[in-house]
């Protein structure tokens, strides 16, 4: 099973560093970090930064 993490602003992936290390020694794999456009990731042309264009982003 994959486990997703997605963090807000102003934080960074790096906030979920310690989560993982503690879920990987109980055997817990298929964690993936999400960076959203805008909160540390590029942002792409025309990125309006709509609730909906976030939505979609996630659902990608």
């Amino acid at each position: 099973m994959t486990i997703v993490f997605v963090h807000g602003n102003p934080e960074t992936d790096a906030i979920w560093s310690e989560l993982v290390g503690e879920l990987a020694d109980r055997g817990v794999d298929g964690v993936v970090l999400l960076t959203p456009p805008g909160f540390g990731a590029p942002v792409p042309d025309g990125w309006g930064a709509t609730r909906s264009e976030y939505r979609d982003w996630l659902v990608r």
